[in-house]
């Protein structure tokens, strides 16, 4: 959210916004993207205060972020938004709906067909077990089930499943399991013109609706309401019963599906409901860059990771930049810089090492927002 982040992020995340709606629009990858707009329904009074504070300070000493979160709090506009039960609303007109899978099946895609494979070479269903680094020649050596590779430089990729090959990150990145659900909109309902993120007691819940003929609703959210909240479970092949029934039941108080005066259902039908393992770093901040000797890495071993549950913003654009420290051309004429919260080191580490994770996605927000404005303060 732009208004909810340092103005620098708040840039960064917005590059990378622009950067994939030009690879969507300009090679026409049906990806289904569409710019929808996003609404942030608020649900207190202290929040919209805290809010319109934050806007005007953006809007007063940030040009380049003017306009970027407009706050509404009229019920007229409430009802136009379709979140009458809330205290005010931000919409943020540059969000948009996608298919992530599809945009990286389309990008995998055209890598097979335009590059050779000395170039561009993926082998699938090829875990790899264990990093070695060897002795004297600069490499690594990557094991897999299948044989070894050896490499001057390796990117890890994996998210939540990073402490596994690097056991020093343990704590510093750590699975976190979210799950969604694929509802199907109640009869006489009127589809959804934006996406919408709203805070549901301890939890935030997201959703987009689809444009197909069954314009399902893709909800997700929920976890902090349960017990664990996810933390720390690495299995996706399975889903939390409890938090599949709070998200078919999640959308009656927090948004307007049928005209107004229609009565709305207590519970909508999930077509389907699943899970995906989150990455959620210690400090809330991506990990980009090399791996220092003290957390297992050194020369040549680099980490892409730690998204915390936030990596449409960011995580194109951090892999850009990754990729151009590892080819050298880091602070070159063009080259993607990430925010200095994001890049890797080994003080860093141990700043963030033993804190906890968020319990309460409402307290987040909100002592996140005094803080912003506090800062604006100064």
């Amino acid at each position: 959210m732009i208004y909810a982040s340092k103005p620098h992020i708040a840039r960064f995340e917005l590059a990378t916004y622009r950067f994939l709606e030009d690879i969507a629009t300009k090679f026409n990858v049906p990806c289904d993207w569409r710019r929808v707009g996003g609404v942030h329904a608020l649900p207190t009074d202290e929040l919209v205060d805290l809010v319109a504070k934050r806007i005007d300070n953006l809007n007063k000493h940030y040009p380049d972020l003017a306009d970027t979160a407009r706050l509404y709090t009229k019920p007229e506009d409430l009802a136009a938004l379709r979140v009458p039960n809330a205290r005010g609303a931000v919409l943020q007109p540059n969000a948009a709906k996608c298919w992530p899978y599809k945009l990286i099946a389309w990008i995998l895609e055209a890598l097979f067909t335009q590059q050779s494979t000395e170039v561009f070479n993926l082998q699938t269903t090829t875990p790899v077990t264990h990093l070695q680094k060897a002795e004297g020649s600069g490499s690594w050596v990557v094991h897999t089930p299948r044989g070894q590779v050896v490499a001057k430089h390796v990117l890890l990729a994996t998210n939540a499943y990073t402490s596994h090959l690097l056991p020093q990150l343990t704590g510093l990145i750590v699975p976190v399991r979210g799950q969604v659900s694929a509802l199907e909109p109640p009869d006489g309902s009127v589809a959804l013109e934006h996406s919408h993120i709203w805070l549901a007691e301890e939890s935030d819940n997201y959703l987009i609706q689809r444009n197909d003929p069954l314009e399902m609703i893709i909800v997700g959210g929920e976890r902090l309401n349960v017990p664990g909240g996810g933390e720390g479970v690495w299995r996706d092949d399975e889903i939390d019963e409890e938090v599949a029934e709070r998200l078919r039941r999640s959308l009656r108080p927090a948004l307007k599906l049928r005209p107004e005066g229609e009565k709305e259902e207590e519970e909508l039908r999930a077509r389907y409901q699943w899970t995906g393992i989150m990455g959620y770093s210690a400090d809330g901040y991506p990990l980009v860059g090399e791996v220092p000797e003290a957390l297992g890495g050194g020369a040549g071993l680099w980490l892409c990771a730690g998204y915390t549950g936030h990596g449409m913003p960011v995580a194109a654009r951090c892999a850009v930049a990754v990729s151009e420290m590892m080819l050298g051309r880091q602070g070159e004429v063009g080259s993607v810089e990430v925010p200095a919260e994001f890049l890797l080191s080994e003080e860093r580490a141990e700043r963030a090492r033993g804190r906890e994770l968020q319990t309460s996605a409402f307290e987040e927000f909100r002592m996140g927002m005094k803080e912003l404005v506090a800062g604006d303060e100064l």
